[in-house]
């Protein structure tokens, strides 16, 4: 009987720290721990040390030239000993690193998928989108052309970069991809298929030689939601607050964005549908006392769906015990509001298979 339950408690311990490693450590050491940004934890070779109590103290305290964050201040402590546990487990697996020595992995064509979604903080194309929702943003004018070289202005106009500088993007593969705008705190388009085309702002193959003021990437599948007009989600008594992002984090992978609006805090979760293109939409609200109301797009209104809540025409109306979590259904319409760009060559000269893109 003894024995039975040291064995239940070791696989649940085991299960518990295969699951932190998954949501907080994956992402940098790969899903079996051989390497991504961060090193091989599989090996024998360890800089801070091979033993648990090594491990724990870097946790903790994270190694901050490395970008290797202070895990202390943010997983409780039986997390911090249970990945312990799991790291040490993996010492000596010696797993082959997912990257070839002497090649590179980088890709201007990004990819994600369903088990691994692929975040990315960059500048994103508006795709078209109205003024009216980019109402909390600073806006830049033309000014005179700079020179380096010169130290001073010279002949010509320098127009201001038609993009979105604080996005969050995510992939899941050609099932669905989408932009969130973090000064909005909004979804702004979905789209479906290929991803995107860093080209101009990474530069070909492996990097480099990038366009000059080549900031924002292409969208390079069809897409078929994009949002309109003002804010569609008030919070009732607040509806002059301007929301602030907070941050995200990941669950299982997925990526959960965080804001606030005033004394409410919001979470969105946004996974594919049954369909390219859909958007399932899991929103909570902490402190909506007076609950939300959404005036949706007029012109994508009939896309959207809602699991709880009264709805009367473009108005959806939730209480405070319904906006606690509710979810929202974007489908795709008829036909893309943007269709896919035509297929162009790779620029990669050697014409190499594209690498797979692991987060």
């Amino acid at each position: 009987m003894l024995a039975l339950a040291t064995a239940a408690l070791t696989a649940a311990d085991t299960s518990r720290g295969q699951t932190v490693f998954t949501t907080y450590c994956a992402a940098c050491h790969g899903p079996e721990g051989a390497g991504l940004v961060g090193p091989n934890l599989t090996d024998t070779v360890f800089l801070h040390g091979d033993k648990k109590a090594d491990i724990v103290r870097v946790l903790m305290n994270g190694v901050g030239d490395k970008g290797m964050p202070a895990w202390g201040a943010i997983l409780p402590p039986a997390d911090v000993d249970a990945v312990a546990d799991f790291t040490v487990a993996m010492i000596g697996k010696n797993l082959k690193s997912p990257f070839a020595p002497g090649e590179s992995s980088v890709t201007p064509f990004p990819k994600g998928s369903v088990a691994f979604p692929l975040l990315l903080r960059t500048f994103m194309p508006t795709l078209g989108t109205d003024a009216a929702v980019f109402a909390h943003h600073d806006h830049g004018k033309i000014i005179a052309k700079y020179s380096p070289d010169k130290g001073g202005d010279v002949k010509g106009e320098q127009k201001p970069i038609d993009g979105v500088p604080s996005a969050i993007v995510v992939t899941f593969g050609d099932g669905l991809s989408y932009c969130f705008d973090t000064v909005e705190c909004r979804l702004l388009y979905t789209w479906s298929g290929p991803f995107m085309d860093m080209t101009h702002y990474w530069g070909a193959a492996a990097g480099g030689g990038r366009k000059s003021f080549g900031y924002v990437p292409e969208v390079i599948g069809p897409v078929w939601w994009r949002t309109s007009g003002a804010d569609p989600m008030q919070v009732v008594g607040a509806t002059a607050a301007k929301p602030q992002f907070t941050g995200y984090r990941k669950v299982k992978s997925v990526p959960e964005l965080q804001w606030r609006v005033g004394e409410t805090k919001l979470t969105l979760t946004i996974t594919p549908g049954a369909k390219p293109g859909e958007a399932v939409c899991r929103y909570t609200t902490t402190g909506a006392a007076k609950g939300l109301v959404f005036t949706l797009p007029a012109d994508s209104a009939g896309q959207i769906a809602s699991d709880k809540g009264t709805r009367a025409g473009t108005t959806l109306t939730l209480s405070a015990a319904e906006a606690a979590q509710f979810t929202l259904t974007i489908s795709p319409g008829d036909k893309p509001v943007i269709e896919a760009p035509k297929a162009k060559p790779k620029d990669d000269k050697k014409a190499k298979p594209e690498p797979v893109v692991k987060e």
